[in-house]
């Protein structure tokens, strides 16, 4: 798992925001606060955002071990959906990659066939 990160994007506005009121932010520190308890307290976690983050948001993502960074901008202002894949612009790094959905919740150590190039699951 060295050689594996975990990607969310998001960013603090209500855009996406669920029914029993929970925005994106709020559902991504749920979201890695189960891959922390369910999964690995070690995994690389990066958080793709392109505006500034609120100061208690990012206590919480420090004590998580979040990393984050700071996009160059929407990819569509009119169209936030779009920011799900500022990862192919924004990342970097070389490890393979893990893009979860802010709303996924880990309930244990998830299994991949690494050998292939690209793995993709749909929302269930």
């Amino acid at each position: 798992m060295n050689q594996m990160s975990v990607v969310y994007c998001s960013d603090a506005h209500d855009y996406r925001k669920k029914s029993c009121g929970l925005n994106l932010l709020d559902q991504c520190l749920m979201s890695v606060e189960s891959l922390r308890s369910n999964w690995s307290n070690e995994i690389d976690v990066f958080l793709i955002h392109t505006a500034d983050l609120p100061i208690p948001f990012k206590r919480q993502l420090g004590l998580l071990k979040v990393k984050t960074i700071l996009g160059k901008g929407p990819l569509q202002a009119g169209f936030l959906l779009a920011n799900k894949i500022l990862v192919g612009r924004d990342y970097d790094g070389t490890n393979d990659l893990l893009f979860l959905d802010c709303d996924t919740r880990v309930h244990r150590a998830p299994v991949f066939d690494r050998r292939k190039d690209i793995v993709v699951s749909f929302d269930a």
